[in-house]
């Protein structure tokens, strides 16, 4: 019984069509999974970016308003 196991095992050259398709969904599977973890990192990654650009803006117009202020410009602007 055993050799005839063996000699069957030694005489199969290639992959069935099930076992092409199992390997198949199983690539497709880890694929899927690998994608909602990567396009979650890049949203977070693009909220970051969006994140310093406001954080840079704010500074950049309170420091133009403490320019405005250091100047004297500031209260004329206001009575505009």
């Amino acid at each position: 019984m055993k050799t005839r196991v063996k000699s069957h095992l030694k005489n199969k050259k290639g992959l069935t069509l099930m076992e092409t398709l199992i390997a198949v969904a199983i690539v497709v599977i880890l694929l899927g999974v690998a994608f909602i973890g990567i396009q979650g990192l890049v949203d977070r990654i693009n909220q970051t970016k969006l994140d310093n650009v406001a954080q840079s803006m704010y500074v950049s117009a309170q420091n133009r308003i403490r320019e405005l202020k250091a100047s004297g410009e500031i209260d004329r602007l206001l009575t505009i």
